[in-house]
């Protein structure tokens, strides 16, 4: 090209390029815009599910909170009602719950119609405010109470129940009991077997005798401010039997415990003597009922019997027979469960006499001191050849309660003219079940809430009927 030449220049055509940014100026709009909406609806949907996911763990944790000590939830809400709940504890999350619980049902102990209260020496009377009376009591009859169908293995209407020795623990124990480890308190805890020599029970402190079924040849004695449990069930002690069975320093590897509650048997001079002569302070002596399952075959006679005798006595040759003093008392020897339920075993030398000399009582409570005292059996007492002694003084009887929950039979009842303040020799037949609404609500972030229908037994046992999570 020549220097001069000129040609002329393309020139863009600004007009389309215009419109090209605008085509993907709208594509953006179109396309990123949605994908962008996508991602923040995605992410709000998963802000909103994690926090229902939290909520709804944390008022699952409302009723797992609740059930975490069930004997203690059947205690604190039976007083409530669907128009009254109570408040429970939370969880202790992050995010709020609030817990009610509402009783919505109770079921009672079945009742088989026994008496309650008997004596079987003649001339022998149960004391007036006993409740279901055998007829016969005192009579002249000696054998009367157990002959023609007036006593039966298990319990039935209008008799006196006779159980059968339930087969027991036989290995020989120490009486000093197991220590548990500091965190439980001052806590000593029994397993069951045989007791050959005396327990003292009287330092302030708290004993557990674990679940199961115990033989005692000499006298337990306990007395003072002492706080002392037989058996896990409703009545709570200072251990549990899984921390008895687990925690206790030295424990027996065969403990041998067995279904819930305890059952003493008093053999040979074994007896019982409970006392509250402080001037100070409260002795606490309970009984947990005695339960068993249906595969305990040998111990299912231990179940609602909280003290029994071994019946009859030995003859010249050392055989089993039955107990007889002529024209004043008789009992028959005891029905064996186990041929094996001997060894160890012999009849019970606390023999009652009228009148009743002193330290002749094979069940002996006294509760004359100043000091408070709460005395309770929940099971029967059936000890046919011994004497049962209650006494109580009129000055300081106001803070006594004395109660054979479980009915009595006994050859005779010693009871002083004063009661204690709290007196029961009776068939009490408790609530053993009860149904409860339990309701927990989240209070802060996504509203969400549990609601289960729970069954839970006085021994502490329970079963969740129904849980809705919404």
């Amino acid at each position: 090209m020549k220097r001069g030449d000129q040609r002329p220049i393309a020139v863009r055509d600004e007009g389309s390029l215009l419109v090209l940014c605008m085509v993907l100026v709208v594509v953006s709009i179109l396309v990123v815009f949605p994908i962008l909406e996508f991602g923040i609806g995605v992410t709000r949907a998963n802000r909103v599910a994690k926090s229902r996911s939290v909520a709804a763990e944390a008022v699952k944790g409302g009723l797992r909170t609740a059930l975490a000590d069930p004997r203690s939830l059947y205690r604190a809400c039976g007083s409530s009602t669907p128009s009254t709940p109570l408040a429970l504890a939370g969880p202790g999350l992050t995010t709020s719950v609030s817990t009610t619980c509402a009783k919505v049902g109770e079921s009672q102990a079945t009742d088989s119609g026994r008496y309650g209260s008997a004596t079987t020496m003649v001339g022998a009377l149960v004391p007036a405010e006993a409740g279901r009376q055998y007829p016969g009591s005192g009579g002249n009859a000696v054998a009367a109470w157990y002959s023609n169908g007036n006593a039966t293995l298990a319990p039935a209407s209008n008799t006196i129940w006779l159980p059968p020795m339930p087969q027991r623990v036989v290995t020989e124990r120490a009486s000093t009991g197991f220590a548990m480890p500091s965190v439980f308190g001052a806590c000593t805890v029994f397993f069951p077997g045989v007791y050959n020599d005396p327990i003292t029970l009287t330092a302030a402190g708290m004993v557990f005798f674990a679940s199961g079924i115990y033989t005692f040849t000499n006298t337990v004695t306990i007395e003072g401010e002492v706080d002392v449990v037989m058996g896990d069930g409703a009545l709570q002690g200072c251990a549990t039997d899984y921390e008895a069975a687990t925690y206790a320093l030295d424990a027996p590897s065969q403990h041998g415990i067995s279904g819930l509650g305890a059952t003493f048997i008093l053999s040979g001079a074994g007896r019982l003597t409970i006392r509250a002569p402080l001037a100070s302070g409260t002795a606490r002596v309970r009984f947990n009922q005695r339960y068993v399952t249906e595969s305990m075959l040998l111990s299912d006679s231990s179940a609602g019997v909280s003290l029994m005798s071994a019946n009859g006595a030995l003859d010249q040759d050392s055989a089993w027979v039955s107990l007889e003093k002529p024209g004043v008392l008789s009992v028959p020897k005891p029905t064996m469960l186990d041929s094996q339920q001997t060894s160890g075993l012999a009849p019970s030398t606390m023999v009652a006499q009228n009148p009743l000399p002193a330290g002749g009582a094979l069940v002996d409570i006294d509760v004359t001191g100043a000091q408070a005292a709460d005395i309770q059996i929940s099971g029967y007492v059936v000890v046919p050849q011994g004497a049962v002694s209650i006494k109580a003084a009129a000055a300081t009887k106001a803070n006594k309660s004395v109660r054979l929950n479980g009915g009595a039979t006994a050859a005779m009842f010693d009871v002083s003219v004063v009661r204690p303040g709290t007196f029961v020799l009776d068939i009490v037949n408790p609530i053993v079940q009860r149904t409860f609404k339990l309701v927990s609500t989240a209070t802060a972030g996504t509203a969400v809430t549990s609601t289960a229908v729970v069954i839970v037994n006085q021994n502490g046992a329970y079963a969740i009927k129904s849980w809705t999570v919404q």
